[in-house]
């Protein structure tokens, strides 16, 4: 149920706070697919503790995230962090394992996910978990979507292990208090690396 609950309101997460009138940052490039290799096996549960994303210069620590008071995922506290959504899958799991962060800051500030626009399908992304284990994953598609949309896949519980990665995209909607779209990198498990 929360899993499901998620699904509907995630898109409201990890919004800049700036409040620019539009995110000056790369948008994501029309691109087909990356080839990926064949699926590792699932792991057990291991909890993130860092993000890194060596194509952007992102090396970010993970806080663990629920559902806040609106009924939406939870966001970092830190423009510098990023956060799981730990009641579902951990990265290497069976489904899709959550991570937001945010594209700005109070003052203008360019936040975490600032390039994420700039990943292509390929690039590589590492979690290295609690244990000091690190899990390989490779990008496979991006996309801006509708800011309260429903992505189909996103906190799936079942199938491959996938991370997915949210941020702010498109226009600043003063009225409302959010960018109106949201980026997905999507990135299935390749396995561990040393």
């Amino acid at each position: 149920m929360i899993a499901w609950l998620a699904v509907v309101v995630v898109l409201a997460t990890a919004c800049g706070q700036s409040r620019h009138p539009v995110a000056h940052r790369a948008q994501p490039k029309p691109t087909a697919a990356a080839a990926v290799p064949a699926t590792p096996a699932p792991l057990p549960r291991l909890i993130p503790a860092q993000l890194i994303i060596p194509s952007i210069g992102v090396k970010a620590t993970v806080e663990q995230v629920g559902v806040d008071s609106h009924g939406d995922m939870g966001v970092p506290q830190s423009w510098r962090d990023v956060a799981w959504y730990s009641p579902g899958p951990a990265p290497g799991q069976q489904g899709d394992a959550v991570i937001d962060g945010h594209l700005d800051w109070y003052g203008g500030i360019e936040a975490v996910f600032w390039n994420l626009g700039k990943l292509t399908p390929g690039d590589q992304i590492q979690v290295v978990t609690q244990t000091g284990q690190t899990l390989d994953f490779q990008v496979t598609s991006m996309e801006n979507v509708p800011y309260n949309s429903h992505p189909p896949g996103l906190f799936a519980t079942t199938g491959s292990p996938e991370l997915s990665l949210i941020t702010c995209a498109g226009s600043w909607d003063t009225k409302a208090g959010t960018y109106l779209q949201r980026l997905v990198v999507n990135a299935s498990y390749v396995g561990e690396s040393g």
